[in-house]
């Protein structure tokens, strides 16, 4: 990522969060659903340090809806 965005090449993450709807069907105890949520935000922000522009796409939102944030970026 870095020598991509070194080099001059935008780069668009979109990431979809599975954490949320996994939590629901499998019932995941609280603190693992926490220490997941918190080391996916941890990759996400380490990417967007990389000069990714970073989209956290939830499974409640349209695919379509997601992609208009690349547009209003």
């Amino acid at each position: 990522m870095r020598d991509l965005t070194g080099r001059g090449h935008e780069i668009i993450v979109l990431s979809p969060s599975s954490i949320d709807y996994e939590r629901l069907v499998s019932r995941i105890p609280r603190m693992s659903y926490e220490v997941m949520k918190l080391e996916r935000q941890n990759r996400l922000t380490a990417l967007a340090g990389f000069g990714a522009r970073v989209i956290d796409w939830m499974p409640d939102v349209e695919l379509s809806q997601a992609l208009l944030q690349v547009k209003m970026m």
